[in-house]
C-alpha cells in the first residue's frame, strides 16, 4: 500500500515538472508567443505589399515602355522599370536579415493583370490609362506603407520602408504632370512618336479632322470674312450711286 502511494506522489510530481517545465519553453520560445507571430505577421505583411508593389510596377512598366508612342511615357515607366528593381534587390536582402519571405499577394497580381491587359494595345488612351493609375496606386502605396512604417519591428525592415517613401512620392509627382500633359493633347506629351521619321512630308501640327480651329486661325478667319463684307458692301453702294447718275 505504501509503495503504491509512493508511485502515485512520484507520477504527479513528474507531471508537474514536465508541465512547468514547458510552460518555461513558451515563455522563452518567441514563435510560442501570441505576441510575437502578431509583430511577426506585420513584417510579412508589410514584405509581401512591397514586393507586389514592386512586381507589378516593373512588369507595367516594361509593356508600356516597349508600346507607348510618346518618349515621355516611355521615360516615365522606363524610371519605374529601374527604381523597383533595385527597391526589389534591396527587399530580398532586407527580408533574408529578417527571415521573411517574398511573397505575392494574388489579390494585387491579379489587378495588375488586368491593367496590362488595357494596356496592350498601347496609343493615347492607354497612356492615359497608365498615367491615371500610376498616380492612383502610387497615391495608395504611400498611404499603405506610412501605416506599416509606425508597426514593423524589425529595425531593418522600418530603414528600408524610410528609404523608399522619396521614391515613391517622386513617381506620384511625375504620373500627375504626366497625366496633365496627356489631358492637353499629344503634344503636351512632349514627343515624336517611336518609330516615325522627324519629316515625314506632311504638317504634323495642323488639327486632326474634326477638331477645332486654333484662336489664331479663327480669328484670321473672321477677319478675312469681315472684310470681303465690307468690300461687298462698298461695291453694292456705288453701283447703285452710278445707276443713279
Amino acid at each position: 500500500m505504501r509503495s503504491r502511494w509512493m508511485m502515485l506522489i512520484a507520477s504527479i510530481a513528474l507531471a508537474l515538472g514536465t508541465g512547468l517545465a514547458q510552460s518555461a519553453n513558451a515563455g522563452s520560445n518567441p514563435s510560442s508567443n501570441p505576441g510575437s507571430k502578431v509583430r511577426a505577421g506585420v513584417n510579412q505583411r508589410a514584405v509581401t505589399l512591397i514586393h507586389s508593389i514592386n512586381q507589378g510596377e516593373i512588369q507595367v512598366g516594361k509593356l508600356v515602355e516597349k508600346n507607348s508612342r510618346y518618349s515621355s511615357v516611355r521615360n516615365y515607366a522606363r524610371m519605374l522599370v529601374s527604381d523597383h528593381q533595385k527597391a526589389d534587390r534591396k527587399l530580398q536582402s532586407v527580408a533574408s536579415q529578417a527571415g521573411l519571405q517574398m511573397n505575392v499577394n494574388h489579390r494585387m497580381q491579379q489587378k495588375n493583370r488586368r491593367l496590362m491587359r488595357r494596356l496592350q494595345q498601347g496609343g493615347r488612351s492607354a497612356d492615359l490609362t497608365f498615367a491615371r493609375s500610376e498616380e492612383r496606386d502610387h497615391s495608395h502605396a504611400i498611404h499603405q506603407l506610412r501605416g506599416f512604417e509606425r508597426r514593423v519591428t524589425d529595425p531593418g525592415l522600418k530603414s528600408y520602408i524610410a528609404q523608399i517613401l522619396p521614391s515613391l512620392q517622386k513617381h506620384l509627382r511625375s504620373a500627375r504632370a504626366l497625366q496633365r500633359n496627356l489631358a492637353q493633347g499629344a503634344a503636351g506629351a512632349a514627343a515624336t512618336p517611336a518609330g516615325k521619321a522627324h519629316n515625314t512630308g506632311a504638317r504634323t501640327n495642323m488639327p486632326a479632322t474634326g477638331s477645332p480651329l486654333p484662336a489664331e486661325m479663327a480669328a484670321g478667319l473672321a477677319l478675312s470674312a469681315a472684310g470681303l463684307g465690307m468690300y461687298r458692301r462698298r461695291l453694292l453702294r456705288a453701283t447703285a450711286h452710278g445707276h443713279r447718275g
